[in-house]
């Protein structure tokens, strides 16, 4: 789906509101900008090239459950959940080579986590933990919290679920 088509599916929502109360990240922030409405006008903001693509307006677009609650209730049917994936899929298209690879890197190690065990077990036994923590790369990558997450005691090993 190219960004006319998504643009179409957008000029569809009549504004109405009638989606606010049943969106579960509306209701629970209580901000435009959360709502299927602000979202949608978040989307034609980006496709159109009005407002740039921030870090927090992705966030707001990702903050979408895809729970399909708005559209069950919108007069005019209009596909939020579809419009919200297809834009993300334009935003990723057009970031830069390098950081579409390391995405994709990081997400096929996510769900093959067998394969980092003997890195996490060497980092977290050795003096490159402490001093990539003292240096505060992890909190120039916004990686410190992920750090806090491994254990303390050392990883043995993963099993399936």
């Amino acid at each position: 789906m190219n960004s006319e088509q998504i643009l179409a599916l957008t000029d569809t929502c009549v504004k109405c509101g009638l989606c606010l109360p049943h969106c579960p990240t509306y209701r629970k922030a209580v901000q435009e900008a959360d709502s299927p409405r602000g979202r949608i006008a978040i989307v034609q903001g980006l496709l159109n090239e009005q407002i740039p693509n921030t870090y927090s307006l992705n966030r707001r677009l990702s903050r979408c459950l895809e729970c399909h609650a708005c559209e069950a209730v919108c007069p005019s049917k209009v596909p939020v959940t579809h419009i919200i994936d297809a834009t993300r899929a334009i935003l990723t298209a057009r970031q830069p080579r390098y950081k579409r690879s390391l995405r994709y890197l990081l997400l096929n190690l996510a769900v093959r986590p067998a394969i980092l065990l003997p890195l996490v077990r060497y980092y977290q036994h050795s003096w490159l933990r402490l001093w990539i923590q003292r240096s505060g790369i992890l909190k120039f990558l916004q990686l410190d919290h992920a750090d806090n997450l491994l254990p303390e005691y050392p990883i043995r090993e993963i099993r399936g679920g």
